[in-house]
């Protein structure tokens, strides 16, 4: 062979190797095509074959529990676990999207006989049944129920696989509950519901408009859906429901009903588009460096990533912030901001220089009650470093009220300070000032929840890896103040003295608190207690388990706490971590002095909980 042919074929191989080995830069997902009148909602289009295989055998999903094997025929009483999910889906129809899915997938006849018996059973009680809340005339479960019977005769009639008497059947129960949910009682315009309420009387009302009243339905589906658009994401664009993954669904409402309003009542879209665009925001800002939500409210274990890529990989092309969280980091550009705050939520958000997985994030709450998927935990902090939540919110278990609602919905379950063992009453706490300085970020904020009580926190993120918060409490008469801390699941702990040590799964460790002012300080340890309930955490819906809380007592007028994070690498070094705090005599500035590996600084807090305070970093003093 030549040396130019053997050139030449190094060459090509040279570039053949260059082009596979290097990977095609990373670009958001393709927005899918309009959506059909039938189908405002994406999932309505969806579907598996083993959820419509359980089906045909009469076993049913059941989310946090057993799939629910029923009796045949079914009797429109099932409840098999007393659980409201399990209600609203069975009773919304929603997993007879699988079968219809199915049998376009296959073309197996038995996955459409199996649909048909369904719904000509589902007909038969509707003309025998009384009303029953809480299962079948649940307001939810109704209107989602109007969206999947509406998507099935469209589509059954088009096939032509609509027998009369279910269409009969299924035109006589979808003008009955469109009167139902026309009751202004039935709407419920202060949670997420009222989307999906308003939403099907207009789907219906296009797509029906032969049946008596399609053209009230229509009026009223459209002004309702401006009341949601406009009262429940308020003006800095985030969910009032004050939980992550709520902001993370109600997004994707959003987002379905502006693309199916663009094809079918363009008139409105421009509106659902720019409130689309103010979500982004948040949700880009909110999610933990690694891409899970914080379990702050009504949310459990979420992943941003592993979201419907049809309705959320789209938006990555709007707000490159956004796509940085989309992509795990691959495209776009890490959020800028490292000290955000959202006004009207209350929710500070602070982070680290550090762009990667890794970084130091937290998240404050400073802001108010405003629906049952919020929490009792005005002043709450949550703590992210090294890649993963060291100090989680406890999480969401139930919906159903009892001793487990109360304890996960209540304050003794978050990390703020408790008084007297009571929960917080509902109402508002206020932001304070927030800044960035180098490498420190900062927010204050204040609360009066507690009658007669004054809280203020400082959250002050030092540097990578290294947080403090600062309490102080004040009230004519004496309390007690119970500074609670909780900890991821798989922790290990240690207490010495009043020094808290926690290793990771590894037994490695991974987080140091370190408290000043010993004198009048006491701590309690809980793991899975019972009575009073503390140390659990839910990462998933009905599903609990142990985790290490620490509450730190202090009990008269006046309380302070000074609380020392040091995370990651500085808490393997083996360097003492300690922390110390004074009054400077002149200014009345609280001072706290940080000393750990690599840290010898002193925090200075001045008017703390205000709008006025300020907060300086120096090195020194250790």
């Amino acid at each position: 062979m030549s040396r130019i042919r053997l050139a030449l074929l190094v060459s090509i191989l040279a570039i053949g190797c260059t082009a596979t080995s290097d990977a095609p830069p990373w670009s958001p997902p393709e927005a899918p095509p309009p959506p059909p009148r039938e189908a405002m909602y994406l999932e309505l289009e969806q579907g598996d074959l083993e959820t419509a295989d359980g089906i045909m055998n009469d076993t049913w999903p059941a989310r946090g529990f057993p799939a629910a094997k029923l009796a045949w025929p079914l009797t429109w009483t099932e409840d098999p676990y007393n659980d409201a999910f399990f209600r609203f889906m069975f009773y919304s129809l929603r997993y007879t999207e699988h079968l219809w899915f199915a049998y376009r997938a296959t073309g197996e006849e038995r996955y459409l006989e199996k649909l048909h018996a369904i719904l000509r059973s589902y007909i038969a009680n509707e003309k025998v049944r009384p009303f029953n809340r809480r299962t079948i005339d649940n307001e939810h479960a109704t209107a989602y129920r109007v969206m999947v019977l509406t998507y099935l005769y469209v589509k059954l009639e088009k096939r032509g696989s609509l027998p009369p008497d279910v269409g009969d059947g299924l035109r006589s129960s979808l003008a009955r509950m469109a009167e139902y949910l026309m009751d202004p009682r039935r709407f419920e315009s202060w949670a997420n519901h009222g989307f999906t309420q308003a939403a099907a009387l207009l789907v219906l009302a296009h797509n029906l408009p032969e049946l008596e009243g399609a053209s009230t339905w229509r009026t009223t589906g459209l002004e309702r859906l401006e009341v949601m658009r406009t009262t429940n994401i308020d003006a800095d664009g985030v969910d009032i429901e004050n939980s992550p993954f709520y902001h993370m669904f109600v997004l994707g409402l959003v987002t379905q009903i502006g693309a199916w309003a663009a094809e079918h009542e363009p008139s409105i879209a421009p509106r659902w588009e720019a409130t689309k665009r103010a979500m982004i925001h948040y949700l880009a800002y909110v999610t933990y460096p690694n891409g899970r939500l914080p379990m702050l409210g009504a949310t459990g274990t979420s992943i941003v990533a592993n979201q419907d890529p049809l309705i959320y990989g789209p938006l990555a092309a709007i707000d490159p912030e956004f796509a940085w969280v989309w992509s795990r980091g691959e495209g776009g550009t890490p959020p800028a901001k490292r000290a955000e705050l959202f006004p009207i939520a209350g929710l500070f958000v602070l982070r680290a220089p550090k762009a990667a997985p890794e970084q130091t994030f937290v998240t404050f709450d400073s802001g108010i009650y405003r629906t049952d998927h919020s929490h009792l935990d005005a002043l709450s902090t949550t703590i992210y470093s090294d890649g993963a939540a060291l100090v989680p919110d406890s999480g969401l278990y139930t919906y159903d009220r009892g001793a487990d609602y109360d304890y996960f919905h209540g304050t003794r379950a978050h990390n703020t300070v408790v008084v007297d063992g009571k929960d917080q009453p509902e109402g508002a706490a206020r932001p304070g000032a927030y800044g960035v300085t180098g490498n420190t970020s900062w927010a204050t904020g204040e609360s009066t929840l507690y009658q007669g009580v004054t809280h203020r926190r400082t959250v002050v993120i030092i540097d990578q890896g290294l947080v403090l918060v600062t309490d102080d409490l004040a009230s004519d008469t004496p309390h007690e103040y119970a500074q609670t801390w909780h900890f991821f699941p798989g922790a290990g702990l240690s207490v010495d003295g009043l020094d808290t040590n926690v290793d990771n799964i590894k037994a490695v460790p991974i987080l140091l608190l370190r408290q000043a002012d010993p004198e009048g300080l006491s701590v309690a340890h809980a793991y899975g207690q019972t009575n009073p309930i503390q140390g659990w955490v839910s990462l998933a819906y009905s599903k609990k388990e142990p985790a290490h809380a620490v509450e730190y007592r202090r009990y008269g007028t006046h309380a302070s706490f000074a609380t020392a994070f040091v995370m990651g690498r500085r808490a393997r070094s083996g360097t003492p971590a300690r922390v110390r705090q004074r009054l400077d005599p002149v200014t009345g500035e609280r001072l706290v002095t940080v000393c750990a590996e690599g840290s010898n600084a002193t925090v200075r807090i001045r008017n703390e909980g205000t709008a006025d305070a300020s907060v300086g970093v120096s090195k020194g003093g250790c």
